[in-house]
């Protein structure tokens, strides 16, 4: 049961494309961090990007779905939810939020497995795991939780980095994804505690 609602809650969070274009006034199009204006301000709506496409700073591409096809706009880092600072795969897997979040993770992966397999019911075998995937046996158990947990934070890394060739925004809510680990796997500790 776990596993199917981790599965289902990380394809909900697969890249999906804005559903609705932004109206855009004139005054945006001068936003800037500079002191200083640019002489001819960049385009905030463009068709294709380039890595070499003029966006100003403080702003990120952020895909548009419209009637006619797809767009590109400039938005504000952290406007919405694609619109997280573009960073490289290694920053988005390894910095103190990711560790902050994934870490815990894992350890809640190795504390619900080593509770299950410490009950007095499941050694005497009169009681099994809940979760059909984890198995009866340690290996079984932390093979599956692992693999899960290593492919949900690569997964989740390559949503958050974005593309720093292109200034195209990552994934804002990412953290969503170890948040359900971490409660799935309370849960789980929490019912076979309450078995003792």
């Amino acid at each position: 049961m776990r596993l199917a609602l981790m599965i289902l809650l990380s394809l909900c969070f697969s890249p999906l494309l804005c559903a609705q274009e932004i109206q855009l006034q004139h005054r945006d199009a001068l936003k800037t961090n500079d002191l200083v204006l640019p002489e001819k301000p960049a385009p905030l709506i463009a068709d294709q990007i380039f890595a070499d496409t003029a966006i100003p700073s403080g702003m990120v591409w952020a895909p548009v779905r419209s009637s006619n096809g797809g767009k590109w706009i400039a938005r504000e880092e952290g406007s919405c939810k694609w619109c997280a600072r573009p960073m490289t795969f290694k920053q988005a897997a390894l910095d103190k939020k990711a560790l902050a979040w994934w870490l815990p993770r894992a350890g809640l992966m190795v504390a619900d497995i080593e509770v299950t397999h410490h009950l007095a019911c499941f050694q005497a075998r009169t009681c099994s795991e809940a979760n059909p995937l984890l198995g009866q046996t340690r290996a079984q158990g932390y093979a599956v939780a692992a693999g899960l947990t290593a492919v949900s934070w690569l997964g989740t890394a390559y949503l958050r980095k974005g593309d720093r060739a292109h200034h195209v925004g990552g994934l804002r809510s990412w953290w969503i994804v170890p948040l359900i680990g971490d409660a799935a796997s309370a849960v789980g500790i929490a019912a076979n505690l309450a078995r003792r």
